[in-house]
């Protein structure tokens, strides 16, 4: 009833926001079914891990597609089944692979994102996610991607406390407490190094152009458009090549962020 009174309002679109929707797979069927029989003809979104993509099957994907799920939100984070292990993400690079190309038969868009800078992690390790990011948009043309964000963890977690053991420093008042994790181009964490501090810095931007989505849905103008997709391509020969020096993307990005008004 609620979707109806969304649709009559004018809604198109929703995002399921719950945090594990998919957790309970006999509702998840049964509200699908429901929405294939009201025909509401929704755009539905929700967050979904790639072990679980995997879990759903192919039959049930299929169900979750014919309801109006266009798009499956997946913390990937990275391609390093290690730091997957630091961070008890209890997931596999493999599955990451194998959900890729099974949401690439159903139909279903994986929005993938990414973070990098955990301590440990080395400047290799941040170029090979680079790749990897890439390489899963190629398997897959529908899949997209987020920018890769530097990390930054949240106070009481176990990555929190291996942080602190590295050097991170607290904030000394509310104030600075307010943005300490709305940073999120500020790769300034004490474990790396000054090189591999500008590399992240420098990947928040330019990987936002990996995608060759993202900017095409924000740009008003069709010039700025047709831009962002040549830069794509730049940008997507740069990560193959493994060539990360004159990067004018990231100047036209930090331009781009102050002068130009996003569409909605």
């Amino acid at each position: 009833e609620n979707l109806k009174q969304l649709k009559e309002f004018g809604a198109n679109a929703i995002y399921v926001t719950e945090d594990d929707f998919v957790i309970d797979m006999k509702r998840v069927v049964d509200v699908c079914n429901l929405l294939i029989k009201e025909n509401l003809n929704l755009i539905l979104k929700t967050s979904v891990r790639a072990d679980e993509a995997l879990r759903i099957g192919k039959e049930r994907l299929m169900l979750m597609k014919k309801a109006g799920f266009s798009e499956f939100q997946i913390g990937s984070e990275t391609n390093s089944d290690r730091l997957l292990k630091l961070m008890k993400k209890d997931l596999k690079v493999e599955q990451i692979v194998a959900a890729n190309r099974l949401l690439k038969e159903v139909g279903i868009s994986p929005k993938y994102s990414w973070f990098a800078g955990l301590p440990t992690q080395t400047i290799d390790e941040i170029k090979s996610s680079i790749r990897f990011m890439l390489t899963l948009m190629e398997e897959n043309p529908n899949a997209r991607a987020t920018q890769l964000i530097p990390f930054h963890p949240y106070p009481g977690t176990e990555l929190w406390s291996l942080a602190l053991e590295y050097g991170l420093k607290t904030p000394d008042n509310f104030e600075d407490w307010a943005t300490f994790t709305d940073r999120w181009n500020n790769a300034d964490l004490p474990w790396l190094d000054k090189k591999t501090q500008k590399f992240l810095e420098n990947a928040s931007y330019f990987t936002a152009f990996l995608d060759g989505k993202v900017y095409k849905e924000l740009f008003g103008s069709k010039l700025y458009r047709f831009a962002s997709g040549i830069y794509t391509n730049i940008v997507r020969t740069r990560v193959k090549l493994n060539f990360y020096k004159f990067m004018p993307e990231i100047h036209l990005h930090k331009y781009l962020a102050k002068k130009l008004t996003y569409t909605t």
